[in-house]
């Protein structure tokens, strides 16, 4: 069996709801095997995994408490915890028989848990099943058999190692069918009596073979002692050292783990060990439910690390039929774990990326899994998104959004304090992506997403030709249902539209030139000394160098973008393709140390890269 559905009434910030026969607050489906809530903090990711806490007990010693303020929605006395578990083996179901709902040849056990407070006082509550509409009550062998694994975030693994009453190594050795229910007649029981009765011996003056010790300190410490009970207490009983009582509770308690040959093991060696220590939980006969609740997977974890701790939880879930939700705030684990395994917890709700809730296809999973890195996945942890074609959009926004900030043309500008996220995809095929945030119930996931394009027709062309691929390639990418809109530049490409906007023409001209001098295959002194004496120039002068042979802005945007593409010979320079990522970062760089030359006139009329500023704009929510 496994956890197939959660809904929540008026818990924390899922409400709100009077009436309990409403739809829920969250309704949300699990997959088999694993499960990964991902968003920023505060999005409660945290809030779900403790309502499933509160019904289906951790195996742990730590109380789960409920908190008036905290737990319940603002005015609300009453929450409510529904949860669904599905697929019951025969094994499984037999424990429940009174207790099954069974639909469609699928066989269901469904728990529910209603809490009330008085304002003062939470009231005593009990977790509850559902048949055909009547309540029943589990009993206390029937909940055991639905107890779960837990690992809190905040994990202190080496206070979780130390041997100590109820520690966690010894409550997880004792769930284990290689311990539960065995005591006095466990191995481990006649190893420890031999050991009590060594200790004994050594006090007697003997070894284990009952032979004489040559250490003979036990004698004068055994004297001493014999003294002081004769005088207090005029026993003449012989008296003997022993090891205290020796329950296997007891002896488990004295364990601790450790690894061969590793002194001091590091953090987040322990911490792995830790996980793995836990999961035994997991390990379990068929008729328990195999559930598993990490939180902060990624916790004192390096990244190489945390890929190699989810292959295995991937490995493990699938041979052994178990099911576990994770949290995470790591873009290394979201980029690789299968896209139908991740749920998007956002905008007051939980979103599951399987294929049954969005418009996705078998082959678009197939393609994104390919393509979302770790540097892509942080449009999952995103408030609002830019997509964008290549690296060069990606290095200029930031800056462009800087000066209109600084010309308050913007309010902010720092798209990081926005928490908008330009992803970078690599190519021109916005449409897979587009389908991540398109869901099959309508709702909306994430607040605006922008994608800017190329419109990728060269100046000769026509007009009207211009025209109708910018509207059509507006209509394709935008979707005002989920907030999705399409920016495309009305001329040829980035570059072009770029150097048509003349106060960053001077600019440009001056990022080529020193991409130039970082990209020169050989050394030409007379080349070098040219270039050299260009980029002084454009510390001192205007760009009138430039338009002496340039007249139209047409024609300057058509001569520097053939300056990279090498279209046409330049006399001064050797022929040398030059890379526009480079360009793009010398230009940023030089319009940051440029920022308050700029005038706010100088944005009037701005025709060439509005799409870019409207872009912007969009993705901060001021269009």
């Amino acid at each position: 069996m496994y956890l197939s559905n959660i809904k929540l009434w008026n818990f924390r910030k899922y409400w709100p709801s009077t009436s309990f026969e409403n739809t829920a607050n969250l309704d949300l489906n699990f997959e088999k095997g694993i499960n990964i809530l991902i968003w920023a903090n505060d999005s409660w990711k945290t809030a779900i995994l403790d309502a499933i806490k509160l019904v289906l007990k951790p195996n742990t010693w730590e109380r789960i408490k409920l908190d008036i303020e905290e737990d319940f929605f603002e005015w609300t006395n009453k929450l409510k915890i529904e949860l669904t578990l599905s697929d019951l083996l025969d094994s499984e179901a037999r424990h429940f028989t009174e207790f099954l709902d069974i639909k469609d040849d699928k066989v269901n056990l469904v728990l529910s848990c209603e809490i009330h407070h008085n304002w003062n006082k939470i009231f005593h509550y009990d977790i509850k099943t559902w048949k055909d509409w009547e309540l029943g009550t589990l009993s206390a062998d029937q909940k055991e058999l639905l107890n779960i694994t837990y690992l809190k975030p905040l994990r202190d693994v080496k206070a979780e190692f130390i041997p100590k009453k109820n520690s966690r190594l010894s409550s997880i050795l004792q769930a284990h069918k290689a311990f539960k229910n065995k005591n006095d007649n466990h191995v481990l029981m006649t190893i420890f009596k031999d050991f009590d009765d060594s200790i004994k011996n050594y006090f007697r003056g003997l070894d284990k073979n009952e032979s004489p010790i040559q250490d003979t300190e036990w004698q004068k410490l055994k004297n001493e002692i014999d003294a002081y009970i004769k005088d207090f207490l005029n026993w003449s009983n012989r008296w003997e050292f022993s090891v205290s009582n020796g329950s296997l509770k007891n002896i488990l308690e004295r364990l601790f783990l450790t690894i061969d040959n590793i002194k001091n093991p590091w953090l987040w060696t322990l911490n792995r060990l830790f996980i793995a220590s836990e999961l035994l939980h997991l390990e379990k006969e068929d008729d328990w439910l195999k559930l598993g609740l990490i939180e902060e997977i990624e916790a004192h974890i390096h990244p190489q690390a945390q890929l190699k701790v989810i292959e295995v939880l991937q490995k493990k879930a699938e041979k052994n039929n178990i099911q576990l939700i994770l949290t995470t705030h790591s873009p290394n684990l979201a980029s690789q774990i299968k896209l139908k395994n991740l749920i998007i917890c956002n905008n007051n709700g939980a979103f599951p990326m399987g294929s049954e809730y969005t418009e996705l296809q078998e082959e678009d999973y197939r393609f994104l899994e390919r393509f979302i890195d770790v540097t892509k996945s942080n449009l999952f942890f995103s408030e609002w998104i830019i997509f964008v074609e290549w690296r060069a959009e990606e290095i200029i926004l930031p800056t462009l959004a800087k000066i209109l900030t600084q010309l308050e043309i913007l309010k902010k500008w720092n798209l990081t304090e926005n928490q908008v996220s330009i992803v970078n995809i690599g190519h021109t095929n916005f449409k897979r992506y587009k389908k991540i945030f398109e869901r099959k119930d309508q709702k909306n996931i994430w607040k605006n997403i922008a994608i800017i394009t190329d419109l990728d027709i060269p100046p000769n062309e026509t007009n009207t030709k211009i025209s109708n691929t910018t509207q059509e390639k507006e209509e394709k990418l935008t979707n005002p249902t989920f907030n999705i809109k399409g920016f495309i530049s009305p001329y040829w490409t980035l570059e072009y539209c770029l150097w048509l906007f003349k106060p960053f023409r001077i600019h440009l001209y001056h990022a080529i030139l020193l991409t130039y001098q970082e990209q020169r295959n050989y050394i030409n002194r007379e080349y070098v000394d040219k270039l050299n004496q260009h980029i002084r120039d454009l510390n001192t002068n205007s760009d009138t160098e430039i338009e002496k042979s340039w007249t139209s802005d047409e024609d300057i945007a058509l001569k520097l973008y053939q300056m990279i593409l090498w279209e046409e010979s330049i006399a001064w320079m050797t022929k040398l393709k030059l890379s526009k990522t480079i360009i793009a970062q010398y230009f940023s760089e030089i319009l940051d140390n440029n920022i308050l030359s700029f005038q706010k006139r100088d944005f009037e009329n701005p025709s060439s890269i509005s799409y870019l500023i409207n872009a912007i704009k969009y993705a901060c929510k001021e269009e």
